[in-house]
């Protein structure tokens, strides 16, 4: 990583900081551990074991992580010069020559239960909590812990500038690499070649892994959302096809994109109608979105357009979700959603028609509601002729 990029992710580490600290001390939680893996990655950048305990009253910050991932959350804190102390637990810190400042010999669950016994007033984000201490606090009805776990859920829902910087720039990758290995198709490119290129050129393009693996397939294979793996790795000819769909989506910085487009080769009339049908149903979606707009209702306007259609039956799975450090991650974009939307949320729009062992087909973006506008970080078109 140049200086630049590690400059990029310490002043967004920072922000992220700022953000998780105003939003705690506007709910009154001023000390608490935050648990999970993908929390310690929205922390600190990368994904750890562990949780993370703040004191906001004395500006105290502790990471308490096993042996094996001391040393690399000990390199982000010493390269973003963070006042954070490592403390080192489990059984293996009396095997190994790690040097935190605290060591506990005790397991994750006797850690969590010494620290919350000895803390007035915390809050914990419940959810990540495991199973066996849920349980047990659940049952006690210990009036001292706060469930924060939808005020976690918040902070990570609202990004700030860096996080959209950075989903921005997964975004460009992904749609780069898209267009690029598309151009690269000849009459004998394959499913399988043109997925081993498209990966090859998320890479080539800035990359740092995959959001999720790609689904490249034709024709029947995609009339299942989330077809088998197999499909990706047919010997079949892309351009023998009628229609080709690609999903897929770059982490940069951590975060994640997701993208599908679909590309036509045949000049079926009903087919190109109904990809038509399915650019209309992606517009009608995002012109309904603004702040403070349930996203349920965004989810049946999409249904109710292919309802007079007569298509709303094959549409067989929500029309979005939240995209940050996971690429699903709230507001989730259903017709059961009890979600809103509001401003600085990054999210995507992806309607889809299934018809089953035919065809199918999804078009998709990663967009961002910023001052009560929908911007998309993806500015190619939907279906490609």
């Amino acid at each position: 990583m140049g200086e630049r990029e590690k400059m990029f992710e310490c002043e967004l580490t920072r922000e992220k900081l700022r953000h998780l600290e105003a939003t705690l001390a506007a709910n009154s939680v001023t000390r608490t551990l935050i648990l999970g893996n993908r929390n310690i990655q929205y922390i600190l950048g990368v994904e750890s074991s562990g949780f993370f305990y703040m004191d906001l009253d004395s500006k105290s910050y502790s990471v308490y992580v096993a042996p094996i991932d001391y040393g690399k959350l000990l390199k982000i804190i010493e390269d973003c010069g963070l006042s954070f102390e490592i403390v080192v637990y489990g059984k293996l810190t009396e095997l190994t020559s790690v040097t935190a400042t605290r060591v506990y010999p005790n397991d994750y669950n006797a850690l969590l239960r010494q620290i919350i016994s000895e803390d007035r007033n915390i809050g914990v984000n419940m959810d990540a909590l495991p199973y066996e201490l849920r349980s047990e606090y659940s049952r006690s009805n210990d009036e001292k812990i706060k469930d924060i776990s939808a005020i976690i859920s918040q902070v990570r829902a609202l990004k700030t500038e860096k996080e959209k910087q950075a989903i921005k720039k997964s975004s460009e990758i992904t749609e780069k690499a898209v267009l690029q290995t598309i151009n690269e198709i000849d009459d004998e490119t394959t499913v399988r070649e043109f997925k081993s290129k498209l990966i090859r050129n998320l890479y080539m393009n800035g990359a740092e892994s995959l959001a999720f693996e790609p689904i490249v397939v034709v024709d029947g294979d995609a009339s299942y959302p989330h077809p088998p793996e197999s499909s990706s790795a047919s010997g079949r000819k892309i351009k023998s096809s009628s229609l080709f769909l690609i999903d897929v989506g770059a982490k940069k910085h951590s975060y994640s994109s997701d993208m599908t487009r679909i590309v036509l080769y045949s000049s079926s009339n009903r087919l190109n109608e109904l990809a038509e049908f399915l650019e209309y149903t992606y517009w009608v979606a995002v012109d309904k979105i603004s702040e403070g707009a349930p996203c349920r209702d965004v989810d049946l306007e999409a249904r109710r357009y292919l309802s007079r259609l007569g298509l709303d039956k094959y549409f067989i799975h929500s029309l979005g979700h939240g995209v940050g450090i996971e690429v699903h991650e709230p507001p989730y974009i259903s017709p059961f959603s009890k979600d809103t939307f509001s401003d600085n949320n990054v999210f995507t729009i992806e309607p889809g028609i299934y018809f089953r062992n035919r065809l199918g087909l999804r078009v998709e973006n990663t967009l961002v509601l910023e001052k009560n506008r929908v911007e998309s970080f993806m500015n190619s078109s939907l279906v490609i002729r």
